[in-house]
């Protein structure tokens, strides 16, 4: 599921187990196509190892950060980018080092 400011925007159901790979993650542009570009701000990405209640999920978004300890201390959090800084590095502040690094996109500090 994907949501964008509290609300559901897009959902698919999907069964079996995802398989570990050495692709990177990528975020804002589709890895198939390499001309789909997300156009936009992406801000506060976090990154769980489970699917997330809708109670959760309002909770996160109510408390304007994912700051709610019950969700951080689950063990479940596996990356959280707030996005912050001005050069390609790109830190997790989940505390699980995943940390990353921009590659063709600008940065601003807001």
């Amino acid at each position: 599921e994907i949501y964008l400011d509290g609300k559901l925007k897009a959902n698919k159901d999907a069964s079996g187990n995802v398989k570990q790979n050495s692709y990177p993650l990528e975020i804002g542009y589709q890895t198939n196509s390499k001309t789909k570009f997300f156009h936009g701000n992406i801000d506060n990405v976090a990154i769980w190892d489970k699917a997330l209640s809708v109670d959760e999920i309002t909770s996160l978004y109510n408390n304007g950060n994912t700051k709610s300890a019950s969700i951080i201390n689950s063990g479940n959090l596996k990356a959280y980018y707030k996005m912050n800084g001005t050069d390609s590095k790109l830190i997790d502040s989940s505390g699980n080092n995943n940390d990353g690094t921009i590659t063709g996109a600008s940065r601003e500090e807001r």
